[in-house]
C-alpha cells in the first residue's frame, strides 16, 4: 500500500501489516494479521485485534503505513 494516502479499510476486514521499528520487532519482515475494531480516519490508524496464534485478541493501533494489504 505504498504512494499517497490510502484508504483505509472497513471494520471487521482483516489486515495484514508490519510492525513499527519504534516497537522493536526480533523480525522486523514478519507478517502480523488483524482484524479491524475502530477506524481513526482523522488519525490514518486503526485500532485491530491480532488474529496470529498466540496472541489471539491482543488489540493494537495500526497506522496506515504499516499496512501491507486489505482481505475484504
Amino acid at each position: 500500500m505504498d504512494g499517497a494516502r490510502q484508504k483505509l479499510p472497513d471494520v471487521g476486514h482483516v489486515v495484514v501489516y508490519r510492525l513499527l521499528p519504534k516497537d522493536a520487532p526480533v523480525h522486523p519482515e514478519r507478517l502480523w494479521r488483524g482484524r479491524v475494531e475502530k477506524v481513526y480516519s482523522g488519525a490514518d490508524c486503526i485500532e485491530v485485534t491480532v488474529l496470529e496464534e498466540g496472541y489471539e485478541g491482543l488489540t493494537e493501533i495500526v497506522m496506515s503505513s504499516q499496512l501491507v494489504y486489505i482481505d475484504p
